[in-house]
Parts: structure tokens; sequence; C-alpha cells
């Protein structure tokens, strides 16, 4: 049905993925030569059966997950002599023209600064001619233009070059040797320190340049690649961070290198082509010991002079999955939601109960269970809360049991997680890895002392602050008149992005204040109202038609779902380069709130947030944007159900390859797609396209997003949070909490008993979130309060004020100093609607008579 009818026994050729799901599909070579690709495991569908291993079988070694190690260790045929010497080892990995490695990117190998990379490598014989091929690159070719970050070619039989562009997109440098020999070992070598570029044949340098022009980083995506085109051997592939000294280099060259017991290894992703490892490994016989065992290390005995040792990198969903079913039985029918419910429950009580992290590790789950208000807003919690289950000949609460499996799981990792390589949590099966798809299982106490640390160890400590100039009043013309900043000229946003984005971004990583501001034509003296002010002109701004970058979600416009009143990225791609840099400006906006906590009033999904914390987008995250289109698509895959069929399906369904965007524009999902009917037969594949394609929509914003985010705020903690808490981080708590406010409240002149201060208090609580917000924004010019009383830079004061009468009066704010001068008014209604109409009406910050404050004045306000 799928391909090739083949009947009789095939070899499988590679493990590769079926519709983009990894592992789910497995490609088999008849007897009669044919390959095809089948479904194996894919909903639960396999097209073939594996039915045995051949002790002579040729093809790869097969074990579950997404990437392998694989470590090659010379045999015992051939000797050890000098650098240079006819040497028949087989250690090595053997490349055929079409046969590379892709090494994936990883941020710690950027290679836009000192860096040193070497191999060993052997290629054809001694009387074969060669021709011009490349060893080890990271490139990338587009439209005819090629970005060559470097490239190690083997020019010919007896020479070697090295090739690094720049970021102009030109030649950066040119530099190469001679003296390679063919048909034996040669040691190659390339080291960059500033401007230096050095190549080693054999330990020996043989050429040195300087680069010209400005260092390249990693072009478009930075996989490297090995062996593209050659033919030969290469063994022992590394590279570094730093610019090595001659001696080290000296010593990588060292023939002693290849003495039998040492070894070299490769890292490599599994794909459908890298899948076919038995092409160069041999034979090799399944080890049915470690099948059993299911993991661990498994050395696979070969015929010939060396072996393979092969370490399985497992996907989280298949260790121990047996044991955790059984435990679950045994202590009850709770899901991963319930823990995380029960995780999410534990760090609010840390917040409320102030506890520390020794303390939320040993609390007693009877110290901290919650009350009937707790279990009202969480119905996981209190799913969990009821449930009973058998344990031995008693019965135990679960949520007594998830919570001591939860204590012991942080206790455990608290004392390892500054251990853990986090730069490694992209890589299938590291420990980094398990660790942050389980990040909703730690407790918040554990992860932000490595947070605030590393927050530190990259801060800028300089006292000094810069000086920015924002015309308010020209941003105000130009949105009254329904215009939309596409250049970034004259919205707020705009005018900051002009002269900040180009300002180094070690600049950016105060903890304070970070500039100070002046409101031209605006009597104001920053010191601090102003300053976060702009933060809530840029969030306003971005939530509107300002600027070009987001846009009401799907959702919103329609008046459906969830997050109606959130904002997406503008999937449009015209604004081009200029457009995107003002996506990394917004990124560096929202990592400058990260480092001052002064919070952003976003309304931004899932979609968005995760992208920042590496954390795996799924179709919920799409539905919460555009349900619409996430229950059509179902519907149509569904269709069967309902009696549909191939006769009747073209009656019901006028749909061709394309899609909407969120902007409402149509795509094709396919080349040639608007002319091609989706049917009954190929409807699956045409849901799968939809809903890839508007997970991805936002790829390149949300990439120059990061880009931004990333020099300001250091990336490698941020795996550990969650989406939610990471947008915590930025836009603070969505819920202005009263009783929080008033409990880092002071007064001057008045006090919480007075008459007309009950009233204060009784009006804030009775405004709903938006007017909360608006209040807040007039009194201290941000829209959040901060996470706790702690956290807090300065306390809110309540003052007297002597006007009379009192009620023909408004309140009057104070921002820089977080205070508010209260009139004595002699009702509840009239200081609500006092408190509402200032808090909506009196934006500008127009009272400072200081000569800084005239000054600014004096720049002139523009009207129409």
């Amino acid at each position: 049905k799928w391909g090739a009818a083949e009947e009789g026994e095939g070899t499988v050729m590679a493990i590769c993925k079926w519709k983009d799901e990894p592992g789910k599909g497995v490609r088999v070579k008849w007897a009669s030569g044919n390959e095809s690709l089948y479904r194996y495991g894919y909903r639960g569908k396999y097209d073939v059966e594996v039915v045995g291993e051949n002790d002579k079988s040729t093809k790869a070694i097969v074990m579950p997950g997404n990437s392998v190690t694989l470590t090659v260790d010379p045999g015992e045929e051939g000797e050890a002599g000098k650098s240079g010497k006819d040497f028949d080892w087989k250690g090595a990995f053997k490349f055929e023209p079409g046969i590379t490695f892709n090494v994936p990117y990883r941020e710690q190998e950027e290679f836009n600064a000192d860096f040193s990379t070497c191999m060993w490598f052997k290629a054809g014989n001694e009387d074969e001619v060669l021709t011009s091929t490349s060893l080890f690159a990271r490139k990338y070719s587009m439209d005819g233009m090629n970005l060559i970050q470097f490239d190690v070619i083997l020019v010919n039989a007896s020479t070697f070059n090295v090739v690094m562009g720049n970021a102009e997109m030109v030649s950066g440098i040119s530099v190469g040797g001679q003296g390679v020999k063919v048909g034996i070992w040669n040691h190659v070598a390339l080291t960059v320190g500033g401007e230096d570029v050095s190549v080693f044949l054999n330990g020996t340098m043989v050429g040195r340049e300087k680069f010209v022009g400005t260092r390249m980083g990693a072009p478009m995506g930075g996989d490297m690649v090995v062996g593209s085109e050659f033919e030969g051997y290469i063994w022992n592939l590394k590279a570094w961070n730093r610019c090595l000294t001659e001696a080290e280099v000296k010593a990588e060259g060292e023939f002693g290198a290849l003495e039998v017991g040492s070894t070299g290894a490769f890292q490599l992703l599994v794909t459908e082509e890298a899948g076919e490892v038995g092409r160069w490994m041999g034979a090799s016989k399944w080890d049915a010991e470690a099948e059993k065992i299911g993991g661990g290390e498994e050395e696979a005995k070969k015929e010939y002079s060396w072996k393979c040792s092969l370490i399985p990198v497992y996907d989280v969903d298949s260790v121990g999955k047996e044991e955790m079913q059984k435990l679950r039985k045994e202590y009850c029918v709770s899901t991963l939601k319930h823990d995380e419910a029960l995780v999410k429950y534990a760090n609010e009580i840390c917040v409320k109960k102030m506890l520390d992290t020794s303390s939320i590790l040993r609390v007693g789950w009877e110290d901290i269970s919650p009350v009937k208000e707790d279990l009202t807003r969480s119905p996981l919690l209190r799913d969990l809360s009821v449930l009973e289950a058998g344990v031995g000949e008693g019965t135990l609460k679960p949520i007594l049991a998830r919570w001591k499996i939860i204590q012991l799981f942080n206790r455990t990792l608290h004392s390892a997680l500054s251990l853990i390589d986090l730069s490694n949590c992209k890589r299938e099966g590291s420990l980094a890895l398990l660790v942050s798809r389980n990040r909703r299982l730690i407790f918040r106490s554990l992860k932000l002392p490595m947070w605030e640390m590393a927050l530190s160890a990259t801060a800028n400590n300089s006292d000094s602050m810069f000086e920015l100039k924002m015309s308010r009043s020209r941003a105000s013309k130009n949105i009254r008149n329904y215009l939309t900043d596409n250049l970034g000229r004259w919205s707020c946003f705009g005018q900051a992005f002009r002269q900040m984005h180009s300002i180094p971004p070690h600049t950016l990583r105060r903890a304070g204040q970070l500039y100070n501001t002046t409101f031209m034509g605006e009597r104001a003296h920053d010191a601090g109202g102003p300053y976060r002010e702009t933060y809530c002109e840029y969030a306003a701004e971005m939530m509107s038609t300002a600027l070009p970058l987001f846009l009401p979600s799907p959702n919103g416009r329609h008046s459906v779902g969830q997050n109606r009143d959130a904002y997406v990225p503008n999937p449009d791609t015209s604004g081009g380069a200029h457009r995107l840099d003002m996506y990394a400006f917004a990124g560096k906006i929202f990592g400058i709130c990260v480092r001052s906590k002064d919070y952003l009033n976003l309304s931004l999904p899932s979609i968005v947030w995760k992208r920042l914390c590496n954390e795996e987008v799924n179709v919920d995250d799409l539905e919460a944007i555009d349900v619409s289109f996430v229950k059509s698509m179902e519907s149509i895959r569904k269709i069967h159900e309902e009696g549909v069929d191939s006769e009747t399906f073209g009656d019901i369904i006028f749909e061709t390859f394309e899609t909407l965007r969120s902007d409402d524009e149509k795509v094709e999902l396919i080349e040639g797609g608007r002319d091609i009917d989706v049917s009954f037969e190929n409807r699956e594949e045409f849901v799968d396209l939809a809903i890839k394609f508007r997970l991805g929509e936002f790829d390149i914003m949300l990439d120059a997003i990061c880009r931004g985010f990333s020099t300001v705020v250091p990336q490698r903690q941020l795996c550990l949070f969650s989406w939610e808490e990471v947008a915590q981080m930025v836009v603070g708590s969505p819920t202005i909490d009263i009783a929080l406010l008033r409990s880092a409240t002071e007064y001057s002149g008045c006090s919480a008993e007075d008459k007309h201060v009950k009233f204060f208090w009784q009006a804030l609580k009775e405004f709903n979130q938006e007017e909360r917000r608006a209040f807040l924004r007039f009194t201290w010019s941000r829209t959040t309060l901060p996470l706790n009383k702690d956290a807090f830079p300065q306390r809110f004061k309540l003052q007297s004020c002597g006007l009379s009468p009192a009620d023909s009066y408004y309140p009057i704010a104070h921002t820089c100093f977080f205070s508010l001068e209260l009139p004595a008014y002699s009702s509840l209604e009239i200081t609500k609607d006092k408190l509402r109409y200032a808090a909506f009406n009196c934006s500008a910050i127009d009272g400072d008579d200081t000569d800084v404050g005239i000054a600014a004045a004096n720049m002139g306000w523009e009207d129409d």
C-alpha cells in the first residue's frame, strides 16, 4: 500500500521520520534491490515487521532515540610511528562522495571570536589524483550567494587551503599549506586569535595571514558539515573556543595519538541518511543482553581490527516507562499535569509563607495543604486531593504520595543542578534535556539562585547611564492619524530603537535604571518616573497598529476561544531586515525588563514565550491563538467518523493545499498547492502540513526576538523555566494584588484608619484589573506590581493633601517616588470617580520645576 509491494525478508537500512515524527518510519531494502519507506509505529501503525537479526547483516545498529554518540578505538593491526607513516589503521570513519556528518549547531560553538579546530585525515591512495574537496566546513548557499564562515579544503594531492568569509559576505582570508600526502595519515589544524589566522600540517605551522573585515557568526542555523564529497578517512575532529598555542597544536599532531587504545569521537544526528551507519561500520551482531537491559553502553563486536562502542540516546518517554506505570498504579491515578499543578501550588505557597529552599524541600504536606479557595482556583489540585489509592494493606492519599516523590526529586536535583551542563539542553538524551523537559516539576526556589547568579555574572556594574530623548507628542500625533511606524522613526519605540539598537549589548545589562529620559516638551526631571513611563509607551505601541510587529490573535479578531486580548507576531516578511532588527530590539527590551524588573504590559501567547526558553510548541499553543483553525483541521482529519468516504468527500470539502496565515493571507503548503485539491486520501497530509506551517509561521520573527533577548540576558539557565515563568519575568504578574500593595505602603500625614484612606483602599479593591493597572501607571509609571513585598524597590507612600474643599480636587501623583497626595474625599463614590478620572486622563509628566525639567519643556511639544 505504501510503496513497493514486496514479500519476504528485507534489510533495514535506516530508522527515520514519518511525517516529521522522528523514529516512526523505517527504510527497507528488499532482495530485489528496491528500497521503500514504511510506517513503523506512526499512530500505532506498522507496515512491516522486524523478524530478527542476522550475524552477517550489513545494516546499521538500530537503537531507540533520535541521536547517538559513536566512539571508535584503533585496533591491533598496524603499529605506531611518526606522523606521515603509511599506517593501515581502520579506527576511523570512511567517507565516500555523498556521505557526510552534520554536526548540529550549539550556542557555545558560534566560532565568531577566537577558536581552533583540528583533525586527522587520510585521503585516497598514492596513485589517485584528487580534486578539490571539503573536509570540514560551516557554510550556507542561497540564490547563488555563498556564506562561508570557514572551510578546510583539500585542494589536490599535496595542498590544503582554509577559506573564511567575513560579515560583509566577502573573503576575509584564504591561507593554505603544502605537504599533504595521500594514502597516509595527515594532521591539519586551524587556529584563530584576534586577526591572526594560522594553519598547521602535522604539528608544524605552514601558513599565517591577517583576517580582513568583521568576523562572521554561524550562518543560517550553523550546522557544521564533515566530509562533504571527500573520499577517505577522518578521525578525531576537535574544536575549542580559544586559540591553541603552537605547542598545543604540535601535541595534537603527534602520531602517538593514534596508538592502540586511544579514542576519538564524533557526535551526529541520526537522520534518514546518517542512519545508514552500516555502510562504514561493517557487519554487526546484536547484543541480546544489552537489548534486554535496554540502556547503558553497548559494545558491538566487529569482524575488523577495530571496535565501535555505541551509546544509545533515549527519548524521555522510553526511559523507565513500565516502572513509572507501576508506580502510578501503586500510588494513584494522577498524571503529569497533576504533578505540575502541585509544584505550581508549592511555588505560590513559598511566596505567601516566605519559605526558603530548605523549608520547601522538607516541609510536611499537612503544613501547606490547600484550603477551599486554593482548590477552587486549581481543578487539577482539587482532583488530586480527593483521590485515594490502595498501597499494600492500607490507603495513602495520592496527593501526599506525589508530594513526597516531588520533594525527593527536588532534593536530589538540588545538589546536582549546578553541575549539569545546561548548554546541552537541545541534545537528545542529554541530562540537560531530561531536566529541561521536567522543568515544571522543579521548585522555583531551586532555579532562581542559579538564574540570579547568571544575571549577576553577566551584568554591567557601571554607575553611568546614557541619555534618551523622546517626543511623545510626535508619536501621539501620528497615532491619532492611524499611521503605522514601519521604519521606526516617530513612535516612542522607534525613537528608542534608533538611539539604542546600535549600543553595545553589555551596556544594556544594568540591573537598575538604564538611561535618563528627556520627554521633549514636557516639564519632567527623570528620577525614575519618566524612565518607567517609556516602558509603558513601548508596550502600548507594540500592542497596537502604531508598530508593524504584532497583530491581534485570530481568536481575538473572531471573538472565540482563549487569549482574545493576545497579540501574535506579524507573519508578513515584506519588512525585510529592518523589520527583523525592530523585532530584535523588542527582544532587547524584554531582556532589559528582566534585569530591571520594570515590567511590560504585554499580552503575548505561549507560542511566543516558549521560544525564549526553548520549550516545545504543540497544537495546544496553536489552539490558544486560533481555535477555529484547529477545530477545522481536526474535523477534516476525522471526517471518516461522520460516515464520509472518498466518494462523498469532494461534495463536502472544497480545499486546496493552501492555508491562511494569522494575518489572513493565503499561502501554499507545497509548491503549486493552490492547484492541488484536498482529497479523502491525502487529507491527513494536508492537515499535517497546515498545522506544521501554522506552528512555524512566526519562526523568523521569534528568532529575531530571541537574538535580541540573548544579547541582554543569559540563555543557558532559561531551559529550567516554564514559559509562564519566563513571561512573568518580562510582564510581571497580570493580577494587581491590592493586598500586596497595601502591605508595601507607608503613610505620611494620614493613617490607615482615616475615613478617606479606608475609602481609598475600598475603591481600589472594587476596581477591575484594567482600572488598577491605570492607577498604578498614574502613580508609578508601571502597570504591574513586583512579585512579592520584598521585591518592591520603594514603598508606596500615601500622603495627606490639604486642598479644600477636597471633593473639588483630583489626587496628585509623584511617579518618581511612588507617592500619592490623597484629598480627604467625603464618600466612596467620589473617591472612585476622582481616582478613575486621574488614572485614565493624566498621563503627561509635567510638574518638575527644576532646571532639567524646564529645559525639557523648552524642547517643544508637537501639536497637529
